[in-house]
């Protein structure tokens, strides 16, 4: 798996434009590490008790999923 500090750089790599300044990469990369916590404090803490994943689990993981992809085509489209 990808570390954060790798999709930063992906992400920085394909969206921000060459000419960013340094406070426009710096706010950016602020903005991309807090939406990654608050996506991976929100999962974790939705999770049932158990050593095993529960079903609703899985549901909560596959809402987001199709949340993503949503956005994705949004964005693709103009509209995000």
């Amino acid at each position: 798996m990808k570390k954060i500090a790798d999709l930063w750089q992906s992400y920085a790599d394909h969206v921000l434009p060459p000419n960013a300044g340094d406070t426009q990469r710096r706010e950016t990369r602020r903005a991309f590490y807090a939406g990654a916590h608050a996506l991976f404090a929100g999962i974790v803490n939705g999770l049932t008790e158990g050593p095993e994943p529960q079903e609703e689990d899985l549901r909560a993981l596959d809402d987001l999923r199709d949340e993503f992809e949503a956005f994705a085509r949004d964005l693709a489209a103009g509209k995000a």
